[in-house]
This record gives C-alpha cells, structure tokens and sequence, in this order.
C-alpha cells in the first residue's frame, strides 16, 4: 500500500470501524461523561467529521473515477447511508435505539462538512484542496 492510502483512505476506514465499534456498546454499559450534553450534537460532530474524511478519500483516489469526480455528493450519499445504517444497528444492541432526530443530527452533521467544503474551496482557498465544487482538477 502506497502513503496516499495511509494519509487519506485508512482514517477514514478506521474512523467507520470505530462509529460501528461505538454503537455496539450496550446502553447500560455507556459511561457517564460527568455533563450534560445534548446527544444530538455528538451525533453531528462524529458525522461531520466522517464526511470530511469521506471526502478526503474520495477526492485523493489516484486514478480518476467516478468517486474521484464526485466527492463531494458522494460523501454526503455514504454518510448519510451510514448513518441510517447505524440508526438500525443500534436498535439491535440491547439498551440502545434507532431514533429518527438522531439520524437527522447525523445528515445535519454530514451537509455542515459539505457546506464548509463548498465555502472553503469556492471562497477562501480554492486551490488548495484537490477538486473544486464541479469535482474538475
């Protein structure tokens, strides 16, 4: 495996692996965090951030692909999806459940990394990152 796997592709892998890993977690054995903090942002955040790296996966693969093109609606699709996934995984861990304002925190968490990405490439620094909004290099 080349660096470029390494660097862009494993985090995210690893990242999926550990939201899988997270909700496997049964609800009475969750530990107490000492706050209280609304479980909907924490929602966000984990699925904000898995878009970013979704992203970076996508738009870094070598050889030009359709992923390659489209990294951006493509991320928002496999977030999403992901999300919904993890929705119905938690509804079969014993104390957990499947909610549906949990799973729209994780869509808002997935558009706010898309809009930021939209807002940093086409306003603040356009050549910096790989694609641009029409996905050309």
């Amino acid at each position: 495996m080349n660096k470029k796997f390494y660097i862009y592709h494993l985090p995210f892998i690893l990242y999926l692996i550990l939201i899988f890993v997270l909700s496997s977690i049964p609800g009475d054995n969750l530990p107490e965090v000492g706050f209280e903090l609304n479980d909907k942002f924490i929602h966000a955040g984990i699925y904000f951030i898995a878009f970013l790296l979704s992203y970076l996966s996508f738009a870094n693969i070598e050889k030009p692909s359709f992923i390659s093109k489209n990294p951006l609606a493509l991320s928002l699709i496999i977030t999403i999806l992901y999300g919904l996934s993890d929705e119905f995984h938690q509804a079969l861990v014993p104390n957990r459940s499947a909610e549906v304002y949990d799973f729209l925190a994780d869509v808002g968490g997935s558009m706010l990394g898309m809009i930021l990405i939209i807002i940093y490439q086409n306003y603040l620094k356009p050549n910096l990152l790989k694609h641009k909004l029409t996905g050309s290099n």
